[in-house]
């Protein structure tokens, strides 16, 4: 029994989402991208022709309060529970603030359900560095917002956001169990079916990893 036969008990093919945003390198300035501080007036978005990813210009957010921002790309998009999505965006953060990569979550009445699902958080480093993360969409949710959040002092540079789907549904057998693991001396793998989340114990050195 392997990992990638685990993930085949639930995913079917990946596929394009299509034109769900067409500005992630913002190369149409800051259109379709919305910035928010929880303190008035904590903070900017402004377009930087000078450090950037890739393309001719990134996006950079400065932040100067303790409190949290975020930045959202594009409307949220619908989808159903089980459904896969893959999401990526280049950062390059500084400062002593935090930064993370995540979706908020809405239900049918179009409240919002959780506000950072899937988080990734970025390193401070001054460096330019992906963040990757997978949202399994979970039962009682509609629609999903990609975000860019973080918190105190911090200049983060965001460039090339992109999404796409992995698998349309999840194909998960009613008699599957809730949780399947692998292993052998060096590691033990388990897997969550009901929300495709991996966690791997290396036995050797006891370290967990999620």
């Amino acid at each position: 029994m392997t990992i990638r036969w685990l993930l085949g008990l639930l995913f079917t093919g990946a596929a394009a989402y299509g034109a769900a945003f067409s500005n992630g390198g913002f190369e149409s300035g800051l259109e379709g991208w919305r910035f928010w501080t929880r303190q008035k007036e904590a903070g900017t978005l402004v377009l930087d022709e000078h450090l950037r990813h890739a393309g001719q210009a990134a996006g950079r957010v400065e932040h100067h309060a303790p409190e949290d921002w975020s930045l959202e790309p594009g409307p949220r998009l619908d989808v159903k529970p089980g459904d896969l999505i893959e999401m990526e965006i280049w950062v390059k953060a500084e400062g002593a603030g935090a930064v993370a990569f995540c979706a908020s979550t809405w239900d049918p009445l179009g409240e919002a359900v959780e506000w950072s699902y899937a988080s990734r958080e970025a390193e401070i480093s001054g460096s330019w560095q992906p963040l990757r993360t997978r949202v399994l969409v979970p039962d009682g949710v509609v629609q999903i917002q990609p975000r860019l959040i973080g918190s105190g002092k911090v200049t983060a540079w965001v460039d090339d956001f992109v999404l796409r789907e992995a698998g349309r549904r999840v194909m998960r057998a009613p008699d599957l169990a809730s949780i399947l693991v692998v292993s052998n001396q060096a590691l033990t793998v388990t897997l969550a079916t009901s929300n495709a989340t991996l966690r791997v114990h290396d036995q050797r050195s006891g370290r967990d990893w999620a």
